[in-house]
């Protein structure tokens, strides 16, 4: 049985909070693929892999503070 009750508010906020993550998830895996692409298959070297990892870092930071 459905529920008569429904918050449509609550529904939007957590569509929107579900799509933030979505768009966040997206943007840490592209830069784990970038950054493995460049520091191993190009051979670049370490420092794009500690570039991946401060980009990551920064992502993590930017998502907890953009709530």
């Amino acid at each position: 049985m459905a529920d008569s009750n429904f918050d449509m508010r609550q529904h939007r906020e957590t569509y929107d909070t579900v799509m933030k993550l979505t768009g966040y998830t997206v943007l840490g895996l592209l830069i784990i693929v970038l950054g493995l692409a460049f520091g191993v298959v190009a051979k670049m070297g370490w420092s794009v892999i500690v570039a991946m990892f401060v980009a990551l870092v920064a992502l993590t930071i930017a998502a907890a503070v953009r709530r």
